[in-house]
């Protein structure tokens, strides 16, 4: 499953869900409170909860 979503800090990432017993709220959550790089992970609670890859989309 794919997302894309604007950071707090304005860029808009595209997101893949790792673990497919997560909610799209928890992915939200943890995309807006974590600095999210290129091929980062994201764990939270001992979990991969998504792998993120930063691409701009131009305008």
């Amino acid at each position: 499953m794919k997302l894309r979503v604007k950071r707090k800090d304005g860029k808009i990432v595209e997101v893949t869900l790792v673990s497919e017993d997560q909610g799209d709220r928890e992915v939200l959550e943890a995309l807006w409170n974590h600095d999210v790089s290129r091929e980062k992970m994201i764990y939270r609670q001992g979990y991969v909860v998504l792998q993120a890859k930063v691409d701009p989309f131009r305008r």
